[in-house]
């Protein structure tokens, strides 16, 4: 697991327009652009529960994020963020706490138990954290359909523009239950929930200013279903928030429920894509997993230095 970070942001690179975070031993790849497909179909039994065992696959639902430290330096700084297309597995066993979770780029499942629990709590929100040493993970189920898992590792020796310190890269993870019902949506469905939301100019930002509110998106059902609602991200850099990004969803949602768009933020200069689902087995809840990257016009040469970015996700039931 200890392969040179670089890799980690080649292999999200595949998700959106994406460059390296600055690790002066690798390459900066071109941005280039690619679709932003759908969430496979998943593998899960009962609803998520952290009192029961489960196991569970999912594809296309994962994003990665990394904070840096430059030594002599207490404060982190945003690095890079990306959504990351691949595969993803967890599976959890409730009599020892023990978890194992893989993760597209990592060529190793990470495991952790009951001795590396930190912090265990099942209602109202279920969450599980582990640590050990320089790595972390966390499960957590705002509902009962859809579960979030964290996989963090501090602490790593890098160098951002020739500025030596250590970087905290940051892996995540989805996992729902899919839609089993095959009835047409014939009422409108609204979700409410939280958005988890990383980013901002990298070397720059500071690592808690990134923000956002509480969400909530509707499915109108017609002659093709869709979805619509707003995200907006903050930046508290002064102490006061202000509004860093915008995204009105408009998309047709699929008969498995599954759903992808991309929207033009022209007041903050953003191109967004998004992909998601319906999830459980009555259409209980929603994910989305989004990301944003500057727009940089190809004629005007005086936005060539934005690399602003964000990426993040949204639980909603």
């Amino acid at each position: 697991m200890n392969r040179k970070i670089g890799l980690l942001f080649t292999a999200a690179a595949c998700g959106l327009l994406v460059t390296s975070c600055g690790d002066d031993e690798t390459p900066d790849p071109e941005p280039t652009e690619s679709p932003t497909p759908t969430p496979t179909p998943p593998t899960a039994g009962d609803e998520f529960d952290l009192d029961s065992d489960f196991a569970a696959t999912s594809g296309n639902a994962n994003y990665i994020y990394a904070y840096f430290t430059a030594d002599g330096d207490m404060d982190a700084v945003f690095s890079s963020a990306a959504r990351v297309n691949g595969g993803a597995s967890i599976s959890y066993t409730a009599a020892t706490q023990a978890v194992s979770f893989t993760f597209p780029d990592l060529g190793d499942a990470v495991t952790f138990d009951q001795d590396d629990v930190v912090n265990f709590v099942t209602m109202p929100e279920a969450e599980a954290t582990y640590s050990r040493d320089d790595e972390g993970l966390e499960l957590f189920v705002p509902f009962s359909e859809v579960m979030r898992v964290l996989y963090t590792r501090s602490n790593q020796a890098f160098t951002r523009d020739e500025v030596d310190g250590t970087l905290q890269s940051n892996r995540v993870s989805l996992f729902f239950r899919p839609v089993t019902t095959d009835a047409d949506i014939d009422t409108t469905l609204s979700f409410t929930g939280d958005v988890d939301v990383r980013g901002g100019d990298p070397g720059e930002t500071a690592s808690d200013a990134i923000s956002s509110n509480e969400t909530t998106v509707t499915i109108t059902p017609g002659a093709t279903d869709t979805i619509s609602g707003t995200i907006v991200i903050f930046d508290d850099t002064s102490g006061t928030a202000t509004e860093a990004a915008r995204c009105d969803l408009d998309t047709t949602v699929a008969a498995d429920g599954t759903f992808a768009g991309t929207c033009d933020d022209t007041d903050n200069d953003l191109n967004w894509q998004y992909a998601g689902s319906l999830a459980g087995d009555e259409r209980e809840e929603i994910f989305i997993i989004f990301g944003a990257t500057a727009d940089n016009d190809p004629d005007d040469t005086s936005d060539d230095d934005d690399d602003r970015r964000y990426v993040g996700s949204f639980i909603g039931d």
